[in-house]
């Protein structure tokens, strides 16, 4: 009789478990993710791509994308100017 008692008990407290672990489990998945923030967007000057300001490079109120298409306008530029 004892042994059909602590099976009946182990059983309960197994139940009790998984459904536990189960609600846990569901409440992590609602969960979602922030979405992005929009970030404002410039314009390659060089090849007009537009970019993140965040990740663009400014120089004399002109937005590149990288230091390379910088450099080539500035060359461009000092080029141009003579």
């Amino acid at each position: 009789m004892n042994l059909l008692r602590i099976l009946t008990w182990l059983l309960v407290i197994w139940i009790f478990w998984s459904m536990v672990k189960n609600y846990l489990a569901k409440e992590t998945r609602k969960k979602p993710g922030k979405p992005a923030l929009p970030q404002k967007m410039v314009k390659c000057d060089h090849c007009f791509v537009h970019t993140p300001e965040a990740d663009a490079l400014s120089h004399d109120s002109r937005w590149f994308c990288n230091r390379a298409h910088m450099q080539a306008w500035l060359g461009h530029k000092s080029v141009s100017d003579k």
